[in-house]
């Protein structure tokens, strides 16, 4: 009888401790000093993840703290944001390259003698041309994004290390115009078309090919 009422008793009290957690937790989620995911959003920094855990919480640290926080993600997001200008540099390089050779193919193409030998020439000389043109393009515009997002963290953090508070920061970055629109990167139709030229059916990849020797 005993073993029975200690068993009881446990789980009596490991439910309480378990409620009491949940407790303490909404709590904390509910003070206004914590960053909610669309507050976050709004500021254009990371809301989902992982990632939201060192900006969640930051302004319930005393100002000296937040301050030393900042200036350490300010000088850690200096060589990322370096380090990806550098590699959007190299792929902007190898895209002048790009059109050089996209100059070159097209060339080849439109001195064909007959529209089957020009068909050949252009999947042999231009397609490839046109895919790593693509490639170079996407990978361009997807660098540029992160270079964005890590400018967003840098801006904020530069507010926290400047030692303001939660309401100041909010004043100063909020935008409701245009922070929360999603960021596109540019790329006109006629590149769009090139990175897509090798999963086109026969008929759209006619009509791309057409645009390029025609249009370019």
């Amino acid at each position: 009888m005993d073993w029975t009422q200690d068993g009881i008793v446990a789980v009596i009290a490991a439910f309480a401790a378990l409620l009491v957690q949940a407790l303490v937790r909404l709590w904390r989620d509910q003070n206004p000093e914590i960053l909610t995911p669309g507050r976050l959003r709004a500021y254009g920094l990371p809301y989902r993840g992982n990632d939201v855990k060192r900006f969640k919480r930051i302004f319930t640290f005393r100002k000296e703290k937040r301050i030393r926080i900042g200036e350490e993600h300010i000088k850690r997001l200096g060589k990322e944001k370096s380090k990806i200008a550098s590699q959007i540099e190299n792929h902007q390089e190898k895209y002048s390259d790009n059109i050089s050779q996209l100059n070159s193919a097209q060339e080849k193409v439109r001195d064909a003698d007959t529209k089957g030998q020009r068909q050949t020439d252009a999947q042999a000389y231009l397609v490839p041309v046109l895919h790593d043109t693509g490639v170079n393009l996407k990978t361009i515009g997807s660098n540029t994004s992160i270079a964005v997002i890590i400018s967003k963290e840098i801006a904020f953090w530069e507010q926290v290390a400047m030692g303001l508070n939660r309401i100041q920061v909010n004043d100063n970055l909020t935008d409701p115009e245009g922070i929360t629109q999603k960021m596109d990167t540019f790329m006109p139709e006629a590149l769009k078309a090139a990175r897509q030229t090798l999963s086109l059916g026969e008929t759209e990849y006619e009509k791309t090919v057409e645009f390029w020797i025609e249009q370019f």
